[in-house]
């Protein structure tokens, strides 16, 4: 429950200011009939094991944005000021100055323009309007073939299936590592645009630092080949905005556990 993975949270890794703030506040207790009392401008909701929550809670960070993070229980009917948020139901959603978004890159995308990446060197999101289209482009890739491919995997249920399921995986990443990655420098370059942290990154983050949970049900590694991709993902586990707002690898293995329910460990 939220309980334990902010105790798992408190216990198990470095925090920053705002995760610290996060990880004291009473605002975790949301099924309740009224929404909790914040304070800021910006109030993120959300809980730490999604990884599409964990999208905008990066954005925040990289930004260092104030706000208030209020925690959504998953695994409990929402309440229905929530609903009133969120029709959907699901994590995460903002508001700000009143104003309600939900869905992780609109909601990212609505922060670069209202934060103020216009200014900023090294952007989130590309000053460019080509480069913002291949940024597009990628997110767009991470949200229909890998997240995709990942969770068919870790769901599945039928063994029979496993090679096949494998191979999609193998073939979703060969896939990055030959056309987004294909300039990428190893030992040079750390992100999918060199030196610049982008929200391609972003998108592509919280994924790869579940990836443990699939090694750990279903015995899947990244092939030995793909060492663009083993590097990129490498860098990106250390930006710290990324360790800030992510779980240790058991935490994140013991909080997928229902979803690869009975098939063996590796």
């Amino acid at each position: 429950n939220t309980r334990n993975i902010i105790n798992n949270i408190k216990k198990t890794k470095q925090m920053s200011e705002i995760t610290k703030r996060m990880t004291n506040s009473d605002n975790w207790k949301m099924n309740e009939e009224k929404e909790p009392e914040t304070k800021e401008e910006l109030v993120y909701y959300s809980h730490p094991v999604c990884p599409f929550g964990q999208r905008v809670w990066i954005y925040l960070e990289e930004k260092k944005i104030k706000y208030d993070y209020v925690f959504i229980e998953l695994t409990k009917e929402r309440p229905q000021w929530y609903i009133d948020i969120n029709p959907k139901k699901k994590v995460p959603a903002i508001k700000h100055d009143g104003k309600i978004l939900y869905e992780s890159y609109i909601v990212t995308q609505y922060l670069s323009e209202v934060f103020g990446d216009k200014n900023d060197p090294k952007p989130l999101v590309s000053h460019d309007a080509y480069t913002r289209a291949q940024e597009r482009l990628w997110v767009d890739y991470c949200d229909k073939n890998l997240i995709g491919a990942y969770y068919g995997f870790l769901m599945n249920q039928d063994e029979t299936k496993h090679e096949e399921l494998s191979k999609k995986l193998d073939d979703t990443l060969t896939f990055i590592e030959e056309n987004g990655l294909k300039d990428y420098k190893e030992g040079e370059d750390k992100y999918w645009f060199g030196d610049r942290f982008s929200i391609v990154d972003l998108a592509f983050a919280p994924f790869f630092q579940r990836f443990p949970v699939i090694e750990h049900y279903r015995g899947y590694t990244i092939p030995e080949k793909l060492t663009k991709i083993k590097s990129w993902i490498k860098h990106l586990k250390k930006q710290p905005s990324v360790e800030a707002t992510g779980l240790t690898d058991q935490a994140f293995i013991k909080a997928y556990q229902g979803y690869a329910k009975k098939i063996t460990k590796k």
